[in-house]
């Protein structure tokens, strides 16, 4: 996710059957290529497993000063009616959805039958959590992603002069 203005970009999603390992090297490397720095993680089931590794194969490859992950809690209510929350939160404005991300996206939401338990919907799981996101972590992601820009800018500076990160860091 992205934030535009407060609301929430589902911007890209990488959709398959992956190992645990191949999980946490793919949105590592999403992360860091999309310049994200946050990673969320569903704390449920394998999720929980999952963030433990990846936190440490994060450490082992000393990105985690580039990359937090942090776990998610679902809301009380069921999966179908969250993702029912999150179809009107997109009609309300309150959630977008980027044009890379847009055909998987709709792909499940045209199949989604909100009577049937076992609807493929992994996409529309991980959209429902941008409102939440936004809302409980809007500070946090703010301030990582001014961090990580004005990193950025350091370091084009750096380069263009060739001088030290701390010498080319903006006022």
């Amino acid at each position: 996710f992205y934030l535009l203005d407060g609301t929430p970009v589902l911007r890209r999603i990488e959709n398959g059957s992956y190992t645990p390992k191949q999980v946490i090297i793919k949105s590592l490397a999403l992360a860091l290529k999309e310049t994200v720095p946050i990673i969320f993680v569903e704390g449920v089931a394998y999720q929980t497993t999952l963030l433990f590794w990846a936190k440490e194969y994060t450490e082992k490859l000393k990105l985690d000063k580039l990359v937090e992950w942090v776990e998610i809690m679902p809301e009380r209510s069921s999966k179908n009616a969250r993702i029912l929350t999150m179809f009107e939160q997109c009609s309300n404005g309150e959630l977008f959805v980027h044009p890379d991300a847009w055909v998987p996206f709709k792909f499940e939401a045209i199949n989604f039958d909100k009577l049937k338990t076992n609807n493929r919907d992994n996409v529309l799981d991980v959209a429902h959590y941008g409102p939440l996101v936004a809302i409980t972590y809007r500070r946090k992601l703010e301030d990582a992603y001014h961090e990580a820009y004005y990193q950025s800018l350091a370091e084009k500076s750096a380069r263009k002069r060739s001088l030290s990160i701390a010498e080319a860091v903006p006022c």
